[in-house]
């Protein structure tokens, strides 16, 4: 027993020394998407609908993935961990070690030398192209596939070899979660007549069957309950011009797979002619690659089981099928497998390739502490992508980087008008720039582009609702809402409108409403909080504010907030100490300088309220309440020179 534990606690360790940087890291990439928009993830009750929509369904977005283990993992770890990223980067690294286990496990019982099977097996799990897996939470569909497929693939070889039922049901269930977790496990019952050929195992159709079943089962919900299709954009072209794609994908791979470098996540969807070079080597690396296999048919080697792995997995991600991109690094997750064991066999030095892979993989890890870490390196790579370009000036945008903000988004309208997110930000940054005009023409250029995304009719709305015209802002969120039912951000700028109209039931209603879809709603809870106030209804008001501050302890506003329902009855010493932690976390909060001003004031503290009144002024100097009412302080004091300039 201790020679099995002991080199799979190796693997754990090795795991978290490459990867361990990560736990530190912000969420990325599509993150936001899965995890932090997702509503499913944050209420039990949508746990069905996790296994009847598709992946993006939480975040109200259409994406052609049916992923429900994937989204139940985010679920799991919201439970325990709500949206801090440490625990899902846990859980990231964790998976890609019980993947790294489960491979280990799997060799053992195919290959009888441990040194092969354990190398294998550490070059996998230090790998650094499996950055994109184990770093981006929203990565670990593959090691979630892989995991499953290597334990289904375990069981299976156990069952022929025993007449226990447990684990053909085994198999099956793991099959199923894999094949669940990502679409590429589907190729699992071809890596089994590998098995089968490699290994001169007779195929036990009895046993093989549950494997054909699996997949006509995963097919009939993906395309005829679920509807979830390939985007028509993608089918626009023909195998023959995708072929020297995967070629160029071939040599790429196999540059990375020996020299990890300039490694980023946007290849895009590129066309290639077949006389470029890339091309002409990704050929002859295929062509040597089949004649050594048909020329090794017989012997059926260690080599040839390695060989034949890798094309057969890489053939569901080659892009001969039409894809997103001609290639991506975490698609050689599974294919990995076979060049790991094919390295480990040819290879006598391999702690030196151990201790290279591990540094280049802690190295690329930088890269991914951030957003706009992650952006601005990949834009080094992949300059004319409108994704990159996009996600990059929303980072800018929120630094106040607003110029460079506005350049990127135009630069990726320019390069892809197709596209409606460049569109959508260029809005929102001429709206937060005050140039209305131009962020409802941008607005509705987003709308032209597609009529069905809820966010342009949100955020046009918004527009409106800025300038008070509340009439036209409730119609085009209601517009929002009606395209997208799961949209808290929609449902709490709709009751924001109809609190200013002074229509206090439906603003709550909607308040309520964003806060049943989204538990994590700080703003909209605070913002219920006002509206009670409003309704001279402190007790549910003070409730309210105090949601807010519990699920997020850095809400500046909701402190203030809940400062002045405690100034309203009386309880001054209260609503000063909330008004002082609101000017501790947001030191440019003039409205709590203001308050704090008053509530000295009130206590005959002159030199304090005055204090207090300057700091506001720094902060706002035309906050009018805050020159008159250090005027009537500079009154009380008798100082009406500087009473007079302050009323003045």
């Amino acid at each position: 027993m201790k020679n099995k534990i002991l080199p799979v606690l190796i693997l754990a360790v090795l795991g978290f020394l490459a990867y361990g940087s990560s736990l530190q890291n912000q969420f990325v990439w599509d993150d936001s998407i899965l995890i932090e928009n997702n509503v499913y993830i944050k209420n039990i009750s949508y746990l069905p609908r996790i296994f009847t929509t598709s992946i993006g369904g939480g975040a109200g977005k259409k994406i052609s993935s049916f992923r429900p283990v994937q989204t139940l993992t985010y679920m799991v770890d919201y439970f325990f961990w709500r949206l801090k990223p440490f625990g899902y980067h846990l859980t990231n690294i964790l998976l890609h070690v019980l993947a790294a286990a489960a491979l280990y496990w799997l060799l053992n019982l195919l290959y009888a030398d441990k040194r092969l099977v354990f190398l294998a097996s550490a070059l996998f799990v230090v790998c650094p192209l499996h950055a994109v897996v184990v770093i981006c939470v929203s990565g670990r569909a593959d090691s979630l596939a892989l995991a499953g497929l290597l334990l289904a693939f375990i069981f299976y070889i156990k069952s022929l070899h025993s007449k226990k039922i447990s684990f053909c049901f085994l198999s099956g269930f793991s099959f199923l979660l894999a094949v669940l977790s990502r679409e590429s496990a589907l190729i699992l019952p071809a890596l089994i007549l590998l098995y089968h050929y490699t290994f001169r195992q007779r195929v036990s159709w009895g046993k093989y069957l549950p494997f054909l079943i699996i997949p006509a089962i995963y097919g009939l919900l993906r395309f005829m309950v679920l509807k979830v299709e390939l985007p028509h954009r993608l089918l626009t072209t023909t195998m023959h011009q995708r072929l020297p794609g995967f070629l160029v994908a071939l040599t790429e791979y196999i540059r990375l797979l020996f020299l990890p470098l300039h490694m980023h996540m946007e290849y895009g969807n590129r066309l290639f002619s077949f006389s470029d070079p890339r091309v002409l080597i990704g050929g002859l690396i295929l062509l040597s690659v089949l004649i050594f296999i048909l020329l090794n048919a017989k012997s059926r080697g260690v080599v040839f089981f390695s060989l034949g792995w890798f094309l057969i997995a890489l053939l569901p991600l080659s892009n001969l099928y039409p894809l997103t991109a001609y290639m991506a690094e975490h698609w050689l997750y599974l294919p990995s497998v076979g060049f790991f064991l094919l390295l480990a066999a040819g290879l006598n030095r391999l702690a030196a390739m151990l201790f290279f892979y591990t540094y280049f993989t802690v190295k690329h890890n930088r890269h991914w502490r951030s957003n706009i870490r992650l952006y601005e390196q990949t834009l080094k790579y992949a300059p004319e992508s409108a994704r990159i370009l996009t996600n990059l000036g929303i980072i800018y945008h929120s630094l106040g980087r607003h110029t460079e903000a506005v350049d990127l988004f135009k630069r990726a309208i320019a390069i892809k008008p197709e596209f409606i997110y460049p569109y959508l930000n260029l809005g929102n940054a001429y709206r937060h720039s005050g140039r209305r005009l131009e962020a409802i023409n941008t607005y509705k250029k987003a709308i032209a582009v597609d009529p069905q995304y809820p966010e342009s009719y949100n955020n046009l709305a918004t527009v409106y609702n800025d300038s008070q015209e509340y009439p036209q802002a409730i119609a085009l969120y209601k517009k929002a809402i009606a395209l997208n039912p799961l949209y808290p951000e929609a449902c709490n700028n709709l009751a924001g409108a109809y609190h200013a109209l002074g229509e206090y039931s439906q603003a709550i209603k909607f308040y309520k409403r964003a806060i049943n879809l989204n538990p994590d709603f700080a703003a909209a809870y605070n913002n219920l909080g006002t509206t009670h106030y409003f309704l001279n209804q402190g007790k549910e008001a003070v409730f309210y504010y105090q949601q807010a501050i519990k699920i997020n302890s850095g809400y500046a506003d909701a402190y203030y907030n809940l400062g002045t329902v405690h100034s309203a009855y009386q309880n001054h010493r209260a609503a000063l100490s909330l008004y002082q932690k609101a000017v501790k976390i947001d030191p440019g909060h003039a409205r709590a300088y203001h308050n704090i001003g008053t509530t000295y004031y009130n206590w005959q503290q002159y030199g304090q309220a005055i204090k207090h009144y300057r700091k506001a002024l720094e902060i706002s100097p035309d906050y009018r309440d805050v020159h008159y009412n250090l005027g009537l302080t500079y009154t009380r004091l008798e100082n009406y020179k500087e009473a007079i300039a302050a009323y003045q």
